[in-house]
């Protein structure tokens, strides 16, 4: 029997698709970005990331070609296959400093309202991962977070993307 199985999940029995978890900690009316740099050797093909806050309005921004001043801290990125021993080499890193963002790609940008239910808690809101986008190889990204919200926002993000050797 033929089995058919989609693109996306190809990847994973290939190796090829990875996954980065960042949660955030904003305080009112503050901001964090997140550095995302690709490789020289291969096209990484991102998907647009999980966002889950435990607050209202939150802004997405995304930038193309961020300089990056000071170095933070290395997130940790897993192959979606746990048998493959394969890296994707991006480098994914938090407590940067920028001379500047850089470029900022509207088309990527969101806003996520959030809610408030019953009693007045926060449901926060969900940026699905339903876009994918093909980024230029070994360029800085930079995803931006801005807390608009009175309260404090727990921003959980989930960043999704495989490799190519082509487009």
């Amino acid at each position: 029997a033929m089995i058919n199985i989609s693109h996306d999940h190809h990847k994973i029995h290939e190796g090829d698709k990875y996954y980065a978890r960042v949660q955030l900690t904003l305080p009112t009316l503050t901001t964090q970005r997140i550095t995302f740099i690709t490789p020289s050797d291969v096209y990484i093909h991102y998907q647009r990331s999980g966002v889950q806050t435990s607050a209202d309005k939150v802004s997405i921004n995304f930038y193309e070609d961020g300089v990056v001043n000071v170095a933070g801290a290395e997130v940790n990125s897993h192959n979606r296959d746990l048998n493959s021993d394969l890296e994707s080499g991006v480098i994914i890193r938090t407590g940067d400093t920028y001379t500047s963002a850089g470029t900022k790609l509207d088309a990527f940008c969101s806003y996520l309202p959030g809610s408030t239910g019953v009693g007045q808690t926060k449901a926060g809101g969900l940026s699905s991962a339903g876009k994918e986008i093909i980024l230029k190889r070994n360029t800085v990204y930079v995803y931006e977070v801005v807390n608009g919200s009175s309260d404090t926002n727990i921003v959980d993000i989930n960043f999704s993307w495989y490799t190519d050797e082509d487009y």
